[in-house]
């Protein structure tokens, strides 16, 4: 390795970390609705209640449950309202939002098209 190489190495991998290039955590990590690895896909997130599982958008992983009704959707306090949505694997927990605040970790609020053309605007991983 030529002098100076894994300084250089070591600053990318930094500066990469400082402005949020890192992989989500894996599920164990992960609460509800936080964004989490597709590598632990299938496994609990923190607290046993939610899975990771596969958002809208994609790549992308987050906590989440399967419901049939917006009541089957756990609420969390000080985040948007959650909803059962239709995704690409079945009906599932998201938080809806009006912007970025009202989402969970390593999610973003954005505007998603449903099945039947109609848009909502979800917290999915960014």
């Amino acid at each position: 390795m030529r002098p100076g190489t894994r300084l250089r190495i070591v600053a990318t991998s930094a500066l990469f970390a400082a402005i949020g290039c890192e992989d989500p955590p894996g599920a164990e990590d992960a609460g509800p609705y936080e964004a989490c690895s597709g590598v632990t896909l299938g496994e609990a997130c923190l607290g046993g209640e939610t899975e990771c599982r596969e958002g809208v958008v994609f790549p992308g992983y987050f906590c989440s449950q399967p419901c049939d009704a917006d009541a089957d959707c756990l609420q969390l306090a000080g985040h948007g309202p959650a909803v059962c949505e239709q995704f690409y694997g079945g009906r599932q927990c998201a938080l809806s939002c009006d912007d970025d605040a009202d989402c969970a970790v390593g999610t973003a609020c954005i505007e998603a098209e449903r099945f039947d053309g109609t848009t909502i605007k979800l917290c999915q991983p960014d």
